[in-house]
């Protein structure tokens, strides 16, 4: 092709004549130019694939995130559901009541339950950050899908680690001190409570079980919320990729 084109210049310039050869040096530059262009466009292709590829496999790796979040969400609920119905039944008993009530198994099983709701849930960020770092997110095909993303993981999440704190501050400060000290309980081990120092501390736990039911009725409402959009967001990530 170049040996043509060659012979071809070498012509007209021998020729003489200067239309020609303008007309000749056009094209030239047109065939220049369509060539570059039709480079650039391969490449873009090209690089087109990759980048699918890539956001791809990441939206591959968020979907089996986003299952061993909604695993491990189901744990941490049950978690949670226990130590919200532990604390009604202990806000609304007097001592005399729920001994009446429940055997010492039973009691001790209800601080168990307690226990419980200093469980939190973590989620996992790494997918997600990836793909918001690499701007993949208006790869998506389902738009709604990406501004569900964002609310899932910049909403939702933030929502829940201010409730988890505060909860976390009402057990560290006063509800497990009073289980595992006062009433001298440990709720990992197979020993049954202790009657005694339960009914002394018993209004001192009723007490702690009111300040924190709130933050655990919040705490299980949100996590509620996450696990549905969890397992919705799964749903559609599997209609995307």
């Amino acid at each position: 092709m170049l040996t043509l084109l060659r012979r071809i210049r070498k012509s007209l310039i021998d020729s003489g004549s200067a239309r020609k050869y303008l007309l000749y040096a056009i094209g030239e530059i047109a065939l220049v130019v369509i060539g570059i262009l039709m480079a650039l466009q391969i490449n873009n292709w090209r690089q087109e694939e990759i980048t699918q590829k890539l956001s791809n496999d990441l939206f591959i790796n968020l979907k089996a995130s986003l299952r061993q979040d909604s695993v491990e969400l189901v744990h941490i609920l049950q978690k949670i559901k226990k130590c919200g119905d532990a604390e009604e039944i202990i806000i609304g008993n007097n001592y005399q009541s729920l001994n009446d009530q429940l055997s010492r198994a039973e009691i001790t099983e209800l601080l168990r339950d307690l226990d419980g709701g200093i469980y939190s849930f973590f989620p996992r960020f790494g997918v997600y950050n990836n793909i918001v770092q690499n701007n993949y997110l208006s790869l998506l095909k389902q738009k709604q899908l990406k501004a569900d993303l964002i609310f899932h993981y910049e909403h939702l999440y933030v929502r829940y680690n201010a409730i988890d704190a505060e909860i976390t501050e009402i057990f560290i400060t006063s509800l497990l001190p009073t289980i595992t000290k006062d009433i001298s309980f440990v709720p990992k081990q197979n020993d049954l409570a202790n009657l005694k120092n339960f009914k002394k501390f018993y209004d001192q736990i009723q007490q702690d079980c009111r300040l924190a039911h709130t933050s655990t009725f919040n705490q299980l409402s949100v996590l509620t919320e996450i696990q549905r959009s969890t397992n919705s967001l799964i749903e559609r990530l599997e209609l995307e990729i």
